[in-house]
């Protein structure tokens, strides 16, 4: 054979080898994908932030399957989907200020790997007052022929601060209210009153927790009543009622399928009102206990108080803490996502909130700006002093 035809033999066997290497390489191309690892399984990522100084949060931006060369990709803060994610699911996450994180917004998946070193986020400690924060972030472009998987391009790293709190313990002695210097003649169409609550024990019909108004603008949440005996013919008094507008709805029989409340423990306790509707409907724990519906479709509020029954009824210790009152009906999904953290202060649908967070001192400050403070015992009882415990811990483990 020739030596020219033996040269172009090689030739054409190079260029077929060229071509299906190209081939190759444009199936790699095609069959891949980019995509943050964590955004394959779910949207949003938990980060729980430390209780002091610096927090990091972290995400991995990935392929398919390896590459044979570098690819680069450019990340963004994003604030468009942490709006969608508000509005379908009832938060009002905010952004955290760029002067207080720090972020690489280029990640490099080299060559042979699948993964690209894991992204971090710096997020400096900040006063964050009950708002609640996020950082969603965005893969916005992608260098290197890999095609950019949309359905996981996207993630918003949820920011928690675990709600640890001192909280005081108090007795019919310390009953109080918010005593504003005139009625507040606040006429709602809806409201939403929560707090988490924990007795000592349940000895007596009539422990009132919290109260506001009469008749038809009547709020009294008590645990017991002469109503509920068990298989002895004895009443018991471990279950909560709540009169409104004139009628009453509580939480069931705890000897017949009604709820058991348990003394030394804690209960996120809601109830909320729908003018609308005329619907009452209490939660215990985020899940809905009992319903009631009347003609109402408005309440005034005066004042606020708590512990109300007289020294013959309260025989119990009552602990209380983050206590609001709502101008709004909230949904069952807007109170289970707030039981375990504080909300934004300045919420405009709020009209009162206590953290009662204070640890020491007669004064439960109303956080607000509205200036609705409780004094310890300023409702008739005869003691200013409770004993405050530091570290409650609220959380869903």
């Amino acid at each position: 054979m020739k030596t020219s035809n033996i040269i172009k033999i090689a030739a054409l066997v190079l260029l077929a080898g060229s071509a299906l290497s190209c081939k190759d390489a444009k199936k790699q191309e095609i069959d891949n994908l980019v995509y943050i690892s964590e955004a394959s399984t779910g949207k949003v990522k938990e980060v729980i932030l430390a209780d002091s100084g610096e927090s990091v949060a972290s995400f991995t931006v990935r392929l398919a399957k390896a590459y044979d060369k570098d690819i680069k990709v450019k990340l963004t803060i994003n604030p468009e989907i942490l709006d969608a994610y508000n509005k379908k699911n009832e938060t009002s996450y905010k952004i955290v200020d760029a002067s207080n994180y720090e972020f690489e917004s280029n990640a490099t998946i080299e060559a042979g790997a699948v993964n690209a070193e894991p992204c971090k986020i710096k997020v400096k400690e900040f006063a964050m007052n009950g708002g609640q924060y996020a950082l969603p972030v965005s893969i916005t472009s992608v260098e290197g022929g890999i095609q950019l998987a949309e359905a996981s391009r996207n993630i918003i790293l949820i920011l928690t601060k675990p709600l640890v709190q001192a909280a005081p313990t108090m007795t019919y002695v310390n009953a109080m209210k918010c005593a504003p210097v005139d009625p507040w003649r606040l006429e709602l169409n809806s409201y939403t009153i929560e707090c988490w609550c924990k007795m000592s024990s349940f000895p007596i019909n009539n422990q009132a927790i919290i109260m506001s108004g009469a008749d038809e603008n009547e709020i009294y949440i008590r645990f017991g009543d002469v109503l509920y005996a068990n298989s002895s013919g004895r009443y018991i008094y471990n279950w909560l009622q709540a009169k409104m507008h004139g009628s009453q709805y509580d939480t069931g029989n705890p000897a017949n399928g009604g709820i058991d409340f348990q003394g030394e423990t804690w209960y996120h306790l809601a109830f909320t009102f729908n003018g609308q509707t005329g619907e009452h409907t209490m939660y215990v724990n985020g899940n809905v206990a009992s319903t009631l519906t009347t003609a109402a479709t408005k309440v005034w509020i005066d004042q606020f108080a708590m512990i109300g029954s007289n020294p013959q009824y309260f025989k119990a210790e009552a602990t209380f803490a983050q206590v609001r009152m709502w101008k709004t009906c909230r949904t069952q999904n807007q109170i289970k996502k707030n039981m375990y953290a504080e909300v934004e202060y300045t919420n405009p649908d709020l009209e009162l909130y206590i953290p009662m967070n204070e640890g020491e001192g007669d004064t439960l400050h109303d956080v607000t700006g509205h200036g609705h403070d409780m004094v310890i015992g300023n409702n008739g009882g005869s003691s200013n002093v409770c004993v405050w415990k530091q570290g409650y811990k609220f959380s869903a483990q």
